[in-house]
């Protein structure tokens, strides 16, 4: 491709089309494009639309296969230029005003190359996309779809789309969706390039998803997932997921029949469309109880579990995720779940380092866990990588195997005995420590599940040093964290002497004392449940709490309060 410099009228004194011929191309260059172009009065020239500004572009006709040869290689040579002379400089080195001026010219070829580059650029980097959006790009692409540039400039208008909400907002403000729904509907060969823009748009602003569905987008949406275009029918799936996340969408999406065809593209031979299709099963069994029936009307969870063999982490964690939603959803969905052969998939799904696939394997895991003990027992396999990801550096990764273990730990002694043996002791004591209230409510839960057990599993627990941890939490902002925190303290006080006092010399007493006075009522009754067991095998424990002023039990409906008063009148501090 040669290279071509459009030259200033006035910087070289004469006019341009003279110098053509003066000029010879230099090969293997890209197109140069200056900062400004001045008037010439005997050139015929091409103005942006509007135009009054005597720096405006100008663009001699007598160019014009030049500039269409040159615009084009331009487009085509920029994907592969990552340096200084190409895409990374496009903002800097002063490309991107001509360019976006080009759009405007009353010419097609021009028009068409120049989205071209546009697109091309915007597929690069960030500093051109601001670049582009700085420069006014957006209408002009809005007002080509027309056959000679609409693909072009729906492509450019996908890459402006994809990562910025200022450029999301442009685009609907030039009013694109209408024209986009109504390419929805043509056989224009630029379909895929308007589904792309509005996947993009549907994650933006709510007032752009409810623009895109009052045109009337969703059954068109739904009939190109049954298109044979892989990259049509990924855009549609995708939309429509983003489109899910209100009800009302979501119920008009179902009713569409959206669903079996999602289903169907789950054996899809391409993981893109695999994973885009799982990932709108997600939304629409969290949108609500009709998207999960109609989900598991469809028989989706075979072709899912069957995503958690694929080779792509990706498709791995959509299905997982989609999965998860079924088995939160209903006691049928973890029942097929489990029939589908799931377990052995999700705890390996549990050991390589890819989190995203971690999270949602321990999350379906941690559902499952908290329904039956034979559901407990069937997945007793996923405690040492369940464990392992209590070291995770992903604060959700914890907090979801902290709640796994909490609910594998509710089972039976064995249970408790193969999560002790695996060392999670230590890791749940070491996420007591956590800023992440979620991940430190979990752990205590899981340690209060631990506590209930033998005498073996409580000392476990005092030995690594849970006491102080806990106690601290009792003092937390959430009523869920506290509460966890005083009933594993109060089950760590029976049995031994030696634990009640240490659980004292680290404060227990009073903060439990504390939420007594202001804590919700099921903070309460556990926190006097704790202080019962504190004060019940030694006058020493009784005495503390008293001292602590059990005025504050008035009022708290608990059993455990009538003890504590009884003794308090048995056994007056002196």
């Amino acid at each position: 491709m040669g290279a071509f410099a459009i030259q200033t009228c006035q910087a070289s004194g004469r006019c341009a089309s003279a110098q053509r011929e003066s000029q010879a191309p230099a090969k293997g260059r890209l197109l140069q494009l200056p900062g400004a172009f001045h008037n010439c009065p005997t050139c015929r020239r091409s103005l942006p639309a509007g135009s009054t500004d005597p720096d405006a572009y100008s663009l001699d006709y007598a160019l014009e296969d030049s500039l269409r040869e040159n615009l084009q290689g331009f487009e085509e040579q920029l994907p592969q230029q990552h340096d200084s002379t190409g895409q990374a400089g496009a903002a800097s080195h002063g490309w991107v005003p001509p360019l976006v001026s080009f759009l405007r010219s009353d010419h097609a070829f021009v028009q068409a190359a120049a989205s071209g580059a546009v697109g091309n650029l915007a597929a690069g980097f960030q500093q051109n996309r601001d670049a582009m959006i700085a420069a006014g790009a957006v209408p002009p692409l809005v007002a080509l779809y027309q056959p000679d540039a609409q693909r072009k400039a729906g492509g450019a208008l996908a890459w402006l789309s994809a990562h910025s909400q200022q450029s999301k907002h442009s685009i609907f403000a030039a009013g694109a969706v209408p024209l986009l729904v109504a390419l929805l509907r043509s056989d224009q060969p630029a379909v895929p390039e308007a589904a792309r823009v509005l996947w993009n748009l549907s994650a933006g602003s709510q007032q752009s998803v409810d623009a895109i569905v009052a045109e009337g987008a969703v059954p068109l949406l739904v009939d190109l997932l049954g298109e044979h275009q892989p990259n049509l029918q990924a855009s549609s799936a995708c939309t429509l997921m983003n489109l899910s996340a209100r009800s009302q969408q979501s119920t008009m999406i179902i009713a569409a029949d959206a669903v079996p065809l999602l289903v169907s593209l789950l054996r899809a031979v391409q993981p893109a469309v695999q994973k885009r299709a799982a990932g709108a099963l997600k939304s629409l069994a969290a949108g609500s109880q009709q998207g999960i029936d109609a989900i598991m009307a469809a028989n989706a969870v075979r072709p899912l579990v069957a995503l958690l063999r694929a080779v792509q982490p990706a498709v791995q964690a959509a299905a997982a995720g989609a999965l998860w939603k079924l088995a939160a959803g209903s006691q049928q969905g973890r029942k097929a779940i489990i029939a589908a052969g799931a377990l052995p998939l999700l705890v390996a799904l549990l050991g390589p380092d890819q989190p995203a696939v971690q999270e949602k394997a321990a999350a379906i895991t941690c559902t499952i866990a908290a329904g039956s003990q034979q559901n407990r027992d069937a997945i007793a396999g996923a405690v040492p990588p369940l464990v392992a990801l209590l070291r995770a550096d992903q604060p959700t990764v914890q907090e979801i195997a902290a709640g796994a273990l909490s609910n594998l730990s509710a089972g039976t002694q064995r249970s408790m005995d193969a999560i002790i043996a695996a060392g999670a002791v230590p890791l749940l004591v070491a996420v007591l420590r956590s800023n992440q209230p979620s991940a430190q409510e979990k752990a205590a839960g899981a340690l209060w599940n631990l506590a209930v057990g033998v005498q073996q599993n409580r000392d476990a627990i005092m030995a690594a040093g849970a006491a102080p941890s806990l106690v601290g939490l009792l003092r937390a902002d959430q009523p869920d964290v506290q509460r966890k925190a005083a009933g594993a303290l109060g089950c760590l006080s029976v049995g031994s002497q030696q634990h009640e006092d240490a659980n004292i010399a680290a404060g227990t007493v009073p903060a439990l004392v504390g939420l007594l006075r202001a804590g919700e009522p099921l903070v309460q009754e556990t926190a006097a449940d704790a202080l019962s067991a504190l004060s019940g095998s030694s006058r020493q424990s009784t005495h503390a709490v008293i001292a602590a002023d059990s005025g504050c039990f008035v009022g708290v409906s608990s059993a455990s309060c009538a003890s504590i008063i009884s003794r308090h009148s048995q056994e007056p501090f002196s």
